[in-house]
């Protein structure tokens, strides 16, 4: 990724999280008409999209950017928490795995696993994952209010 992409991509992430969607969705569509296959483009657009309730949409847009980069952990990750959204807690479960297998200290990717088999009916299995979850960072706020 060039220099002046980087840029772009920061600008429009900066955008993303302070809520100003139209912006970041436009810097994203900027650089994906230069380089179509700009994984981090595809990724926050992704998000932008989710975010602006087109869930399928987002979800596509991970996908695609997943088939360019399968080493991605952190999309990997972003796939399990649209999954999560949109109710497929076992496509999340799934994603999640593959987050872990690529990469055994996304401690985030543990709590999310944790989220998955509790929303699938798996509590006990969600209890052992989000208790193993806390024994790597003991103040993990969303893993301490799964578990009650």
């Amino acid at each position: 990724m060039s220099g002046d992409s980087d840029r772009a991509v920061d600008a429009a992430l900066a955008h993303h999280r302070a809520g100003r969607l139209v912006e970041a969705e436009s810097i994203y569509l900027e650089i994906l008409a230069a380089a179509p296959r700009q994984v981090s483009a595809l990724h926050g657009l992704a998000l932008v999209l989710a975010d602006a309730g087109l869930l399928a949409e987002g979800r596509q847009l991970l996908d695609r950017a997943a088939t360019l980069a399968p080493e991605d952990a952190g999309l990997a990750n972003s796939l399990g928490l649209l999954a999560m959204r949109g109710g497929d807690s076992l496509a999340a479960l799934a994603a999640f795995d593959r987050v872990l297998a690529l990469d055994t200290g996304f401690d985030e990717a543990r709590v999310n696993r944790g989220l998955a088999l509790l929303a699938a009916g798996r509590r006990a299995e969600a209890r052992g994952a989000l208790e193993a979850a806390l024994e790597r960072d003991p103040r993990h706020v969303m893993a301490l209010a799964a578990l009650g």
